[in-house]
């Protein structure tokens, strides 16, 4: 009888010593999450704004007056930021969050910083990524507040410490920067939303001599991107993934009826999808069309797209391929269209900056226009060739004459 009464002993002895180092593992990893107590909070006050209010000038010359915008997320010119730091100390990272911001603000500050990955750091045993990631939470341990704590002096500030200390300038300038770019992408929002699309001072854009004729129907923000047709998930997918990071999805209707034509004729209709990337405007809109209601031309599919001259001089069998595949062709005026919104040129950023998004719906307005009328519809269809933007009607040395635009045409022509 004793020697049962031994062992289970011995076994209760064994369950208690298994419960104990569970309790030391928990505990180590409580350890190893725990926050320090200590919170670093920097107030500062960004320089001051401009009024948002400014007039603009639609595309049919009419002056409209723009109003002050707060969306509530964005602090108005002059108003006190608290920038605040805490530390996971078992892994010595640094994490920081704007009090009563959104988390958005620090997103992408710098190239490469989304935030979304922990910075390099040697992590205690047991303890994950992820894990220290949501420990930090609401701060976020971006990487140039680790260069600011392994930077800046503990001290009496002496020479050797001004590099850091101008770096913690560049960061707060960054900031200040970011709360003046919301400011104005809330005052470009909300003329979006009231379908105007003019650029606000100091953009100057350049614009055709007629009137805009298209105009913004609709503009939406997509709240799941997922939820978009498969070919516009994947134009999104373009951008890296540090850039997605606290991204915003658009989508705008442009419209237009084409002129000239019998009345009811349906109008033709665009859809641009745009990704506002948490460094806008520094980062520049993404663009990518696609026809919701597309032209004539590009409804009647490649075989009526040729010229009846030339359809007999073509393969029987190679129409018949065209015309099986013709929903999977690309419309090359359409990329181009594309590619000219996308363009990171200088020109652009002179013409757009600070209202940038303005100013993409405001050039694709202007692109529709000139695609419909080049296309022969409506002023177009005196030109020469459909779907030309210029008529080049000398050889030789006259050839270098330059262009002019031609009202009877709606084209650039040398013949003038």
């Amino acid at each position: 009888g004793a020697a049962p009464a031994s062992g289970g002993a011995g076994g209760g002895g064994a369950k208690e010593a298994d419960e104990k180092e569970e309790g030391d593992e928990e505990a180590e990893e409580d350890e190893a999450s725990r926050l320090h107590p200590l919170r670093v909070r920097v107030t500062f006050r960004p320089a001051a704004r401009e009024a948002a209010g400014r007039g603009e000038a639609d595309g049919d010359g009419e002056a409209e007056e723009g109003e002050a915008a707060d969306d509530g997320e964005v602090a108005e010119g002059g108003a006190e930021l608290q920038l605040q730091f805490c530390c996971l100390a078992s892994a010595g990272l640094l994490a920081a969050q704007l009090i009563d911001r959104p988390s958005s603000l620090l997103v992408n500050l710098f190239d490469l910083d989304s935030g979304a990955d922990l910075p390099p750091a040697t992590l205690p045993s047991g303890l994950a990524p992820d894990e220290a990631l949501v420990a930090l939470l609401p701060s976020v341990p971006f990487r140039w507040a680790q260069e600011l704590g392994s930077d800046l002096p503990s001290g009496a500030v002496s020479a050797h410490a001004l590099p850091a200390l101008r770096r913690f300038e560049q960061v707060i300038d960054a900031i200040s920067a970011r709360v003046s770019a919301r400011a104005d992408l809330a005052t470009e929002l909300q003329h979006l939303e009231q379908r105007r699309t003019a650029p606000l001072p100091p953009a100057q854009p350049l614009m055709p001599p007629a009137p805009l004729v298209s105009a913004l129907t609709a503009w939406t923000e997509v709240a799941d991107p997922t939820e978009l047709p498969p070919a516009t998930v994947a134009a999104l997918a373009r951008a890296p993934a540090w850039r997605r990071v606290a991204e915003r999805v658009f989508t705008a209707t442009l419209e237009r009826t084409p002129a000239g034509t019998a009345s009811g004729a349906p109008p033709v209709r665009l859809s641009a999808t745009l990704q506002l990337f948490a460094d806008y405007p520094r980062a520049r809109p993404a663009v990518s069309l696609s026809w919701l209601s597309p032209p004539a031309r590009v409804a009647a599919g490649t075989t009526r797209a040729l010229p009846p001259t030339l359809l007999p001089l073509a393969s029987p069998a190679a129409l018949r391929l065209a015309e099986r595949h013709a929903g999977e062709a690309a419309d090359n005026q359409l990329l181009q269209m594309e590619a000219e919104l996308n363009a990171p040129a200088a020109e652009v950023d002179r013409q757009g900056a600070p209202y940038h998004l303005l100013w993409v719906l405001h050039r694709a307005r202007m692109l529709l226009d000139v695609y419909l009328e080049t296309e022969g519809v409506g002023g177009g269809a005196t030109a020469a060739v459909c779907g030309t933007l210029c008529n080049r009607r000398v050889r030789g040395r006259d050839r270098r004459k330059p262009f002019h635009f031609s009202k009877t045409t709606s084209q650039f022509d040398q013949a003038i």
